[in-house]
């Protein structure tokens, strides 16, 4: 395991310098790197896990803030539900595209009094206790 780990990092490294070399083996090494990931991934599933929520967690506070400033600050009405996703990858407020480490969407629940951005987190369901959201007061 220690040797697939050491090995995965230098062709990481080779890979990620040398762009042309990267086009060229990204056929032979992708299906290695799935197949690694693969065996790597519930080894270390208690150390991703910890960092995963704070990723989500940075980056639902940085939307957040964004869409306070457009709203509280310059007035603009908060993009709609179904335009939300568009919103925050116009703004480039994460590098994913919008998408938590889990593979869902951030998403934006607007109550009487409030705005609230989420993520659902870990098990993909809404309302659970690894959701992670933040929200600010905003009336309609």
């Amino acid at each position: 395991m220690k040797k697939l780990i050491i090995a995965a990092v230098i062709i990481a490294g080779l890979l990620s310098a040398f762009p042309d070399l990267r086009a060229k083996l990204a056929p032979r090494v992708e299906p290695v790197v799935e197949r690694a990931a693969e065996l790597l991934d519930r080894p270390l599933r208690p150390f991703m896990t910890p960092l995963k929520r704070k990723y989500a967690r940075d980056d639902v506070r940085k939307i957040v803030h964004d869409l306070r400033v457009d709203v509280t600050n310059r007035g603009l009405s908060p993009p709609r539900r179904g335009q939300f996703l568009n919103w925050v990858n116009a703004n480039r407020l994460t590098d994913s595209e919008g998408i938590d480490p889990w593979g869902n969407p951030y998403d934006l629940l607007q109550t009487h009094d409030s705005l609230f951005v989420y993520s659902l987190g870990q098990d993909g369901e809404p309302g659970t206790e690894d959701d992670i959201r933040a929200g600010f007061p905003h009336r309609r």
